[in-house]
């Protein structure tokens, strides 16, 4: 038994030392991830979201482009290529989270490396072998991987759909599918000549064949602008996706008493596309109905022609819906580039042309979404001649 009458002040100092030790570590248990120090990652050590790659070869998964405040499907969004780009010097061991997809850390020289992996409720730090790599599922946990001063590299996607750990909220979007009004088609449309004040960017310089595009203050507009991953309070960083350059023709195709618009694409994606975008030119009433408007969530629309072309263009709410008393029918003499999310039909030349070669410039990503006026509302949008 402690007799205490026998302790010495100096005895009370070193208990109250290991006491407040105690209560400190079982403080720190109680509120911090345990963390578990060098696990080595084999083929029998299974983590979920988490695979060794062998001399880190990858089999990256890409998702598609997020479904948006509006609940409107979005197609693509994944088409965009994976690069390999160093990890930084030293790097934070902060956990962070990508949500696009998956990414492959490997050492450059074949060097075991470490990383710092979350579970449900624990931190663990893995050690990759040598001449092996890790592969990340979108949505785990982690931190960049160090312990190798030759090198890491990564492989991912430039949408760079990746934020902290702690700034990650996960936000599925999962919001009702809002749909037109019937009154968003009441009225007609009249043609009129773009304007250089608009919110858009008219071009007035442009060759199919690469010229240059500039507006009247000579601000270059041949370029796009990638929009950041959604859903992501923090990114770490902005998308850097590559341009996609595609070309194709719109052409009207007789029918007697009206003329229907024929795509054809010729390059890029659109590579052997066919198809009637629904824009049809009544002879007798003269007017053009449209079925269909389209909108880009991942970046700027750049088009281009040298001849005239048609088109109907809406901004966006809060929500990604198209504005109904922002809709015009402009003609632009060589095109235009719009902001990320604005609404706009297909290009088509005036009825009285036969057919216009187009060239556009969007994402690599290449996400679009397609509303279908007439089914939604009733009628299509009209525009009379």
């Amino acid at each position: 038994m402690l007799d205490l009458k026998r302790l010495k002040p100096i005895d009370f100092v070193n208990i109250s030392v290991v006491v407040s030790s105690l209560l400190i570590f079982y403080f720190f248990q109680q509120i911090l991830p345990e963390m578990s120090q060098g696990v080595l990652l084999n083929e029998e050590h299974k983590v979920n979201g988490v695979t060794l790659k062998a001399s880190g070869q990858s089999d990256l998964s890409t998702l598609p482009w997020p479904t948006g405040l509006n609940g409107r499907k979005v197609n693509d969004g994944n088409l965009d290529e994976t690069i390999v780009k160093p990890v930084p010097a030293n790097p934070s061991k902060e956990l962070i989270v990508r949500v696009d997809g998956s990414t492959l850390y490997r050492s450059k020289n074949g060097n075991s490396f470490k990383i710092l992996i979350k579970n449900e409720e624990n931190v663990v730090e893995y050690i990759i072998p040598s001449k092996n790599g890790v592969q990340i599922e979108a949505n785990t946990a982690h931190s960049y991987p160090f312990g190798d001063d030759g090198g890491i590299e990564e492989v991912s996607r430039q949408t760079n759909g990746v934020t902290l750990l702690n700034n990650f909220n996960e936000q599925s979007a999962k919001v009702e599918r809002k749909t037109l009004e019937r009154t968003f088609v009441d009225g007609t449309l009249q043609l009129e000549e773009a304007t250089t004040n608009a919110a858009y960017d008219v071009v007035l310089q442009s060759s199919v064949e690469g010229g240059k595009f500039q507006t009247t203050s000579g601000k270059s507009v041949d370029t796009m602008t990638p929009a950041s991953w959604p859903h992501l309070n923090t990114p770490l960083y902005p998308s850097r996706v590559p341009t996609l350059e595609q070309e194709f023709t719109m052409e009207w195709v007789d029918q007697g008493d009206t003329k229907e618009i024929l795509f054809k694409g010729l390059s890029g994606h659109l590579t052997g596309g066919e198809g009637r975008p629904g824009v049809i030119f009544d002879k007798t009433r003269n007017i053009i109905s449209i079925n269909l408007l389209l909108s880009r969530p991942d970046g700027s629309f750049f088009i281009s022609t040298d001849q005239e072309l048609i088109m109907i263009v809406a901004q966006s709410d809060s929500n990604g819906e198209p504005i109904k008393s922002t809709l015009e029918a402009i003609i632009f003499k060589n095109g235009a580039k719009l902001p990320t999310g604005w609404w706009h039909s297909v290009p088509f030349p005036r009825p009285n042309q036969q057919k216009i070669h187009l060239y556009e410039k969007i994402a690599s990503t290449d996400a679009n979404i397609v509303l279908n006026v007439l089914e939604e509302a009733g009628a299509p949008l009209v525009i009379q001649l």
